[in-house]
């Protein structure tokens, strides 16, 4: 029931994006979260103690512990706990809550939390799907090529948000992907300032190389035939 409740929370959060519901894509997709962490520790440990008492992060736990061989490649061990601290920071009911609504309303500022948290999809399907082809020993070349692209593109996002933002506005830059411990804007504000102007000259270049990219993908997709791979894995 729950590897169909995760395909069904994507295909939600997709729709929901598609609508700009931010805060309602988020919710989905943080319980989405918590049943691909629950699917690989329990699949990967068939002793732990699953109760009523039981923590999201009792089984993150298992994937930092283990990620080198739950996982072919790409992940850290502190990618899990920072991919959940940044969804709960977006939908944590606290004072903060009326900052982030305003967020999610602003069109200005919507586009680029939308676009990070589609970043965020990407990064949750990779680890699912890289776990499915471990367990039935599947490599895809072009696996880590679509993580570097998305997160090249995604960098284009959070340093055009950092510029957008007004400088008086510092707290909202604090609600992209990358700050769970609030020291990203800190400590990158100025390279983001700089990456900035750097594009500016070369943005309708970039935008070429982007599209370049994405039909490279779609080749290495096509060819691997991996979309039947997936549809394979998924049945099983």
């Amino acid at each position: 029931h729950i590897y169909n409740e995760i395909i069904r929370n994507f295909e939600l959060t997709n729709r929901l994006l598609k609508e700009d519901d931010l805060l309602n894509a988020c919710a989905i997709l943080r319980t989405t979260y918590e049943n691909i962490i629950y699917v690989i520790s329990t699949s990967y440990d068939n002793n732990i103690i699953v109760n009523l008492d039981s923590q999201p992060k009792d089984f993150r736990v298992i994937l930092e512990n283990n990620c080198d061989k739950i996982f072919t490649n790409y992940f850290e061990k502190e990618d899990f706990n920072e991919i959940y601290k940044y969804l709960c920071k977006i939908i944590h009911p606290s004072s903060m809550k009326e900052l982030m609504s305003y967020l999610s309303k602003t069109v200005k500022y919507k586009k680029y939390m939308i676009n990070n948290l589609k970043y965020c999809i990407v990064l949750m399907e990779y680890m699912y799907l890289n776990f499915l082809n471990k367990k039935v020993d599947i490599v895809s070349d072009f696996d880590l090529n679509l993580i570097n692209t998305s997160t090249y593109v995604n960098l284009i996002n959070i340093t055009f948000y950092f510029i957008d933002v007004d400088k008086s506005q510092r707290l909202m830059k604090k609600y992209l992907m990358y700050d769970t411990n609030n020291k990203y804007v800190k400590d990158n504000n100025d390279k983001l300032i700089e990456l900035y102007n750097e594009l500016m000259p070369n943005k309708k270049m970039i935008e070429i190389k982007i599209i370049d990219m994405a039909k490279e993908l779609d080749q290495q997709i096509n060819n691997s035939k991996y979309k039947n791979i997936v549809d394979e894995i998924l049945k099983n």
